[in-house]
Parts: C-alpha cells; structure tokens; sequence
C-alpha cells in the first residue's frame, strides 16, 4: 500500500471572540486538476474536511476547468450556519501526488473554500491518518 503525507498548512484567521488576527494550522491538501484540455493544473490547496459529506468547489475553479459550471446537475447544499446555496455536480479528475481520482464534485459560485469532503475524496483512499497532535494527515492507496 502507497501513502503520501500532508502537513498542516499555518494561515492567518480572525479569532471572533477578541477579534485579534490569529494563526491556524490547517489541514490542506495541494490537488492537481486536470482540464477539459487534459492539461494538468498547477496545484490548488483544498480543506480536508471531515464534515463536508461531499466535494464542494468554488464556481470559479469550474470554470478554470473549461466546465460549463451552470450546465451540471443542480443541488443544494449547505454549511455550518445552515443558508442553503445552489451547486452543480460535474465529473471531474484530479491528482493527489501520483493518485488519480476521477470523481463527482459539486460547484458553487457562493462557495470559496475549496473542501474535500468523504464521498468523492475520502472513500477513495483505503486508510486515512489523521494526526491533530503532529499536524499531519496521510492517505493510504494501491
């Protein structure tokens, strides 16, 4: 079996209590697109997010993609705070180190934070690392 390890990326983030800029480790995963072109896409930083049940992109990256993003499956989905947005299902495929993924992934033009959630990304590795105390998550393949 093959893993490939990702560290914790450090980004700047408001604390909403004090309202002070703060710095968070987050696990972010550096993904490589392919195009409808077949060109492969420098890599973009996605949130690995175990909350998210699915792939959600923003509508923009679809469009980097040479998707017709608006021309996909219409869906709903929604956060944290609950707000439903449109989204729109595309087969895509993806590079994480040498995987390929071809997989669904949701667009959303209101949406942009790149998640990578469990159906789609995380069903598609045999074992998942996840280490908060070492900042690291390593994905297991064949």
């Amino acid at each position: 079996m093959k893993d490939i390890t990702f560290y914790f990326v450090p980004e700047v983030a408001t604390d909403y209590l004090t309202g002070e800029k703060v710095e968070v480790l987050r696990p972010k995963i550096p993904i490589r697109f392919l195009t409808k072109n077949r060109k492969v896409m420098n890599p973009l930083d996605c949130l690995f997010d175990t909350g998210a049940d699915r792939i959600l992109l923003p509508g923009v990256w679809g469009e980097a993609l040479g998707l017709n993003v608006k021309k996909g499956k219409e869906g709903k989905t929604a956060g944290i705070d609950n707000v439903p947005i449109a989204t729109y299902t595309h087969k895509i495929t993806f590079f994480v180190g040498s995987y390929k993924i071809t997989t669904e992934a949701d667009f959303a033009y209101e949406n942009t934070i790149p998640l990578l959630g469990r159906f789609g990304f995380m069903d598609k590795f045999e074992k998942i690392e996840f280490n908060e105390n070492k900042r690291y998550v390593k994905l297991f393949y064949s």
